[in-house]
């Protein structure tokens, strides 16, 4: 099966290549079977190991990315298709031709989509990313869908040739998606036996996805500004409920990377998370002061450990003390 894209690189290119799998740097790079790896590295900025295995049923690829500076990629579809998605580290931001926002495939992700012919990019910040999809033929994935009712809208937006982008719901790769990947590690058959083990993989891989989507395990697919809105709207709503989350615990609800979580807030609302949770708690104590409450249940309710944390916190914010309000 021909690729159905091909990725465009500005800049001073070194490249380089082999016919045989395995050869490449087993610390970054899944080892998957793929017939041809290539090295390429951009200004000494970025490296990207791609590994690529074909046959007449489907395409699949690997990427190995570490990026040094921030870098943006062309992706240029020349046949819309649909592809299987799995970001296993690292968050890619991509922007379709004629969209305003992007769209995030998020670390430790996996989606089903179908993707629009046009030029596209694709973001790294600077960090490692692991990413592997597949592509089938098209007739194929009319096949399976009358077995996997899931992939219908998909289908049908490969046969209107649809220019906009259909992503199906976004699960998380759980212990079974690991086994289907380790699986994929061990085929080291060759010829017609390489062939039909890696697409009998493939089918367990719709097969779990469609599990998982069926158990109600499905993760909303949304943008990082909609994930950054609603963590904040999180936070004022349950600033005063009693004990304290942390960033970790609030970026898994919210189906984000702590890192990129705490880089976005403070980029949206030019505050740290810590400092924004401070200045909500400190509103609501103001108002709990106004209707009578007692400074022992604004240290409860604010998630203080003792009276003496919440006035000293109470004084750094508004400068005067709580029983000084309250006069």
């Amino acid at each position: 099966m021909k690729a159905p894209f091909t990725i465009k690189i500005r800049g001073k290119i070194k490249h380089t290549s082999n016919n045989m799998p395995g050869k490449y740097d087993r610390n970054i790079l899944l080892n998957i079977p793929f017939g041809v790896t290539r090295k390429l590295i951009v200004h000494n900025k970025i490296s990207m190991y791609i590994q690529s295995y074909s046959t007449k049923e489907f395409w699949i690829e690997t990427y190995s990315i570490n990026a040094k500076i921030e870098t943006t990629l062309d992706c240029i579809v020349v046949k819309p298709h649909i592809g299987f998605h799995h970001q296993l580290s690292g968050n890619i931001i991509c922007q379709l031709q004629g969209d305003k926002v992007p769209f995030v495939f998020q670390q430790k992700h996996h989606a089903a989509a179908f993707i629009p012919s046009g030029k596209h990019k694709i973001t790294f910040r600077p960090g490692q990313y692991i990413y592997f999809f597949f592509v089938l033929k098209s007739t194929y994935y009319k096949r399976l869908s009358k077995e996997y009712p899931v992939l219908i809208p998909l289908v049908k937006s490969l046969n209107e040739n649809s220019y906009h982008l259909e992503i199906l719901q976004t699960c998380r790769i759980d212990s079974g998606v690991i086994k289907l990947i380790k699986q994929l590690e061990q085929c080291n058959k060759t010829g017609i036996a390489l062939d039909t083990s890696i697409l009998s993989i493939i089918q367990d891989f719709i097969a779990k996805y469609t599990e998982q989507i069926n158990t109600g395990i499905s993760i909303p697919n949304k943008t990082t500004p909609e994930i950054i809105q609603e963590v904040k709207e999180y936070i004022i709503s349950t600033v005063a409920k009693g004990p304290r989350q942390s960033i970790d615990a609030i970026a898994s609800k919210h189906y984000i990377s702590p890192k990129t979580l705490t880089r976005e807030f403070s980029k949206t609302f030019g505050l740290s998370i810590k400092k924004y949770k401070i200045q909500e708690r400190m509103k609501v104590a103001k108002n709990m002061l106004k209707q009578g409450s007692s400074i022992q249940e604004l240290a409860n309710q604010l998630g203080y450990s003792t009276v003496f944390n919440f006035r000293r916190a109470y004084y750094k914010h508004f400068s005067h003390w709580p029983e000084e309000r309250k006069k």
